[in-house]
């Protein structure tokens, strides 16, 4: 029986490189191919909400977290005092050229089918607006519900000795087995 595992990785190529700020070595990836399962999913959602609990005006549980098309859709419960509802933020993530990765906000929905963007509008912009704090995410030039990530940049922020290479190109696909990544030299 297979064992089911969060991060499946179907093909990578790398080479090891010389220390680097600190690190024993680095891992410069020149093509890799990988499936996310929808648990690897949760555990970062639950790991974003823990880093942001108590920093909020409301209190934000996890309810569930799954890969769809080219993105993801989180569902999380939003309470307020009394008032309290469950909501759900559909995410799209594509390749966005060498080494930068786009992440946007495509919906908010409550209750499954009702948008809500013009009452959760404040939540998102703040969100984004914390996000960008961060090393290596900055706000996309022409839309506004949208992020950019330099992934070399995120991990080198976190101290992982692992780095793709200057000219890599990223795709994304989803998949029912989960969300495929690729990364590659020319255009995957």
């Amino acid at each position: 029986m297979q064992q089911m595992t969060d991060v499946h990785i179907q093909d990578l190529a790398f080479d090891t490189g010389a220390a680097a700020a600190g690190l024993p070595f680095l891992v410069q990836v020149h093509r890799l191919s990988a499936t996310l399962a929808d648990q690897w999913l949760e555990k970062m959602v639950q790991v974003g909400l823990d880093k942001l609990a108590g920093q909020l005006p409301l209190e934000i549980t996890h309810e569930s977290s799954q890969f769809v098309g080219n993105g993801a859709e989180v569902t999380v419960k939003v309470k307020k005092g009394f008032f309290s509802t469950s909501a759900t933020v559909c995410l799209e993530v594509a390749g966005a050229g060498p080494n930068r990765i786009l992440a946007r906000v495509a919906a908010i929905r409550i209750l499954g089918t009702l948008p809500v963007e013009g009452l959760l509008s404040p939540l998102v912009e703040m969100a984004l607006d914390r996000a960008v704090q961060s090393p290596g995410i900055v706000r996309h030039p022409t839309d506004p519900r949208a992020v950019l990530l330099d992934p070399n940049r995120v991990l080198q922020t976190h101290g992982v000795p692992l780095q793709f290479a200057d000219s890599a190109v990223w795709s994304v696909l989803g998949q029912p087995e989960g969300l495929v990544l690729k990364v590659g030299q020319a255009p995957v």
